[in-house]
């Protein structure tokens, strides 16, 4: 199984047993299905935004391709016209297999130079819900 022709090796092309499937949404997970406002206003409250306030938010784990400082940076662009706005990075990943973000995090951290309306989101422990809750709330 492999998301692209371009993907798959040349040893393997033609082999009546590839089959391709393009990256998609899933629309029944947890993650993709209705909320209710109040609910998610509760979970992103719990977890120190203001739900009364614009937010913005980038839900990728912390990754130098997924230019973390670059979201940092627009948002304080973004904030000159919109006051009090609020920015949510969930970098909520259980991923073993990318140890650099750590220090990715750690970077982007101070890139926010503890500027309190910049709330960075990495470790799953003392989440008020499951991730895929919390990323709905968010969304």
């Amino acid at each position: 199984m492999f998301s692209l022709d371009a993907y798959v090796p040349r040893e393997l092309a033609g082999s009546p047993r590839i089959r391709i499937a393009p990256p998609a949404i899933d629309p029944v997970s947890v993650k993709n299905t209705a909320m209710d406002e109040a609910e998610a206003f509760k979970i992103v409250s719990d977890m120190g935004i203001d739900p009364s306030r614009p937010l913005i938010t980038q839900v990728s784990r912390f990754d130098l391709w997924k230019d973390p400082c670059g979201v940092i940076d627009a948002y304080r662009l973004a904030r000159k016209d919109v006051p009090g706005l609020q920015l949510a990075m969930l970098g909520l990943s259980e991923a073993i297999d990318d140890p650099e973000s750590v220090d990715v995090f750690n970077s982007v951290a101070g890139h926010a130079e503890n500027d309190p309306d910049i709330h960075l989101y990495f470790s799953c422990d003392g989440l008020p819900t499951s991730i895929d809750r919390v990323v709905n709330a968010f969304q």
